[in-house]
This record gives C-alpha cells, sequence and structure tokens, in this order.
C-alpha cells in the first residue's frame, strides 16, 4: 500500500506546504502566516487545514496511494499541539504530528546534540540535547527586550532617527534612511507606523544594518546591542552543549550585512560550528513526515524534492 507524505512549515511571515509520493512531488502550496500568537488560533488552525485538506486532495488526484502522513511545523504552536493535530486528524486522517516549525529547522542536519539560532522579525535560541528542547528568548516582541530580532533592530533605529530630529541626540544617517523608508519624515509618519505594526517596523531593520556599515555611531550601536544579546543566547547553549558545538543559523537578517561574521566573531571564545543550511525549512519537515511512515530519505532525495518545489 502506498504513501502519501505532507509536510508543511508555518510561521509569522508565511506557510509552505508540500504534498509527495516516494519518487515525485505531487502539489505545493504557499499561504500567509499560520503563528497562532499573530492571526489567533481559531485563524492559524483553519489556514492549516485547508491548505492540508487541499494538497491531500491534489495528491490523491494523481496517485491510488491511501495512506496519510502528515508533518507540521509551526511557529509559536507550543502548548497548542494537541487542538492542531485533532483538527488535522479530522480534515484528512492519517498520521499526524504537530510541533514547532524548529523541528522543521532541526530536520536539515542530523545532529543528536545542537543549537539553532534564528534572527528574523523576532529572535530565539532552540537547543537540542538527549532529546530535550530547551528554548532561550523567543517571548515575543513585547517581551524579548531591545536587541535580537528585526523589530527591535528597526524600532531602535526608528527611535534613534525621532531622538535625532528632537534634538535629544546629534546628527545620525538614520534621519535619511527612515525618509527613503517611510516616504516622509519620521516625525510625520508616526500614525503609519502604529498601523504598521511590528512587520513594518521590522522593515526597517535592513536600512539600520546598511548604515552600520557605512558608519554610523548611531546605527553601530544599535548593532552591537544586537550582536551582545545574540551572543547571550549562545552563551546559555554553551552552558548547557559545552564549547565547540554546532549551531544552525537561520532567519532572514543572518542574510544582510555579515551579521552572521559578528555574531562568529563575538562568540569566537566559544568555538561555535556554524551552520547554513542550504536546503530550506521545508525539507526538515519532508524528512520527518517520511519517518512518520517509516521511511528515511537521503539528502539527494529531498535536494531533488526542493528543486520541483522551486521549479
Amino acid at each position: 500500500m502506498s504513501k502519501i507524505f505532507i509536510a508543511i512549515d508555518g510561521g509569522g511571515t508565511s506557510t509552505v506546504g508540500v504534498a509527495l509520493a516516494r519518487g515525485g512531488v505531487l502539489a505545493h502550496k504557499r499561504s500567509t502566516a499560520s503563528n497562532p500568537h499573530d492571526i489567533g488560533e481559531d485563524a492559524a488552525i483553519s489556514l492549516v487545514c485547508k491548505m492540508a485538506s487541499e494538497l491531500v486532495s491534489e495528491a490523491r488526484a494523481k496517485t491510488d496511494a491511501d495512506e496519510i502522513y502528515l508533518f507540521a511545523g509551526i511557529s509559536g504552536v507550543i502548548g497548542r499541539e494537541e487542538r492542531f493535530e485533532a483538527a488535522l486528524r479530522a480534515a484528512v486522517g492519517g498520521t499526524v504530528s504537530v510541533k514547532s516549525d524548529i523541528y522543521n529547522l532541526f530536520g536539515l542536519v542530523e545532529r543528536e546534540n545542537c543549537a539553532a539560532l534564528i534572527c528574523g522579525t523576532g529572535r530565539v535560541c532552540f537547543i537540542k540535547k538527549g532529546g530535550e528542547l530547551y528554548r532561550v528568548g523567543g517571548w515575543g516582541y513585547l517581551l524579548d527586550g531591545a536587541e535580537g530580532g528585526g523589530f527591535a533592530i528597526g524600532r531602535a533605529g526608528l527611535l534613534a532617527a525621532l531622538r535625532s530630529r528632537d534634538g535629544r541626540i546629534g546628527k545620525t544617517e538614520l534621519v535619511d534612511a527612515a525618509r527613503r523608508y517611510l516616504d516622509c519624515d519620521v516625525t510625520e509618519a508616526i500614525a503609519k507606523i502604529y498601523e504598521g505594526g511590528k512587520t513594518y517596523v521590522a522593515g526597517f531593520a535592513p536600512y539600520v544594518m546598511e548604515e552600520a556599515e557605512k558608519g554610523d555611531p548611531e546605527a553601530q550601536t544599535v548593532l552591537s546591542e544586537t550582536v551582545l544579546g545574540l551572543s547571550e543566547m549562545l552563551s546559555c547553549a554553551a552552558d548547557r552543549l559545552g564549547d565547540g558545538f554546532d549551531c544552525i543559523l537561520s532567519g532572514g537578517l543572518i542574510r544582510h550585512n555579515g551579521l552572521g561574521d559578528m555574531i562568529a566573531a563575538a562568540t569566537a571564545h566559544l568555538r561555535v560550528n556554524f551552520i547554513t543550511p542550504s536546503l530550506p525549512q521545508i525539507a526538515g519537515g519532508i524528512r520527518r513526515a517520511f519517518a512518520l511512515g517509516g521511511e528515511s530519505i537521503t539528502k539527494s532525495e529531498l535536494e531533488g524534492y526542493v528543486n520541483n518545489i522551486r521549479k
């Protein structure tokens, strides 16, 4: 009896899903954010179940397989896994497992003990040791402090621009950078900033990082605080894993203006082996979906599936 494998990767920006049979991609879907912290638990469950149902329907139109194995890694799902699983079983049947999207990321590398540092809109570090998962940070933009993710960087940059316009600090290039991003002076954009919310504020982070690279002192201060906060997280990982541990780097900000290199320099004393995966997180979900069905998957097979999805 043949099998259909479903993998879903849901985050604060988008949700990706894929249906596969051994040897080929049957369906592929992309939708909006599915983090229950951002859109609400009911809306997140509805989005994920709709995607899963569509994937199964399209897959069954192309194959006579009738065994379903579904793995969903969803950001913000910790503590809600059972409700998501019950809803997905009702929607598509089969064998279902729902966990944090960090499991998709860990699924990209085969390490028993390692850490993962994610720096996107927010930032969080997960530590995997002896089958247990430990978390450092990632408590949301209201609680995570003033350093680390895109929201914190963007907020600090906009605040520096406002302070400069007030005369509380000297001139900073962040004033002009904010004008380019906001299409108006920062003092005229308060309503726009509040309406846009955390994602809009986080969108200013690349501008701050660019000005820091050019040498603006205020932007460099923001980035230094960012690196310090991320370094503290990795120090916590070293407390559990020991110096010289493996750490996966992920998130959009890691790729901007050498942030990864700055983190590596700040944590050189920990001798961290940083790993930047070449495959997207959905690939880790695919590996876990196959494992649910009692099957393994080679790296070349996984790369082949991902290449078909990207077409």
